[in-house]
């Protein structure tokens, strides 16, 4: 595949970046909305893509390091997928309505250290959106609200 360099001064090679192999991948470019069913492996992927990006950036000189929420929206949505005790299902959802924004952010932060192709930047977008979509899905809101 293809070798890039970006920002962080070294090569980079995007399968091992997306995490490509991996069926999440396949997920996150066939299926607008995750369903609870699909919802383990994606988030299992979005979990290594996490760990891919930061194997790269904590061996450089900026020494970045992003996924601290991403832990906290992954047990959200297993918490959610899990119970249906409304106690714990409005207040796992009040707490995620304010993670997503974060994981949002961190996803965004990630795809702006690359400067090309900008793929890379449209790939971290997708997995922002994906997981919004797909959280308001398991919450039961509406995507358009």
């Amino acid at each position: 595949m293809k070798i890039l360099e970006v920002r962080l001064l070294r090569p980079i090679y995007i399968d091992e970046l997306f995490v490509a192999n991996h069926p999440g991948f396949q997920l996150l470019n066939n299926y607008p909305i995750i369903n609870e069913k699909q919802l383990p492996t994606f988030l299992d992927y979005v979990s290594l893509v996490f760990q891919k990006f930061n194997s790269y950036v904590e061996r450089s000189e900026y020494g970045l390091h992003f996924g601290d929420q991403i832990v906290d929206l992954i047990e959200m949505l297993r918490a959610l997928c899990e119970t249906d005790e409304p106690e714990i299902v409005f207040n796992v959802r009040a707490e995620l309505r304010k993670t997503i924004p974060l994981v949002q952010d961190e996803l965004s932060k990630m795809g702006k250290c690359f400067t090309s192709p900008s793929s890379i930047q449209d790939f971290y977008e997708d997995i922002a959106s994906a997981l919004y979509r797909s959280s308001m899905y398991i919450m039961g809101d509406s995507i358009y609200d």
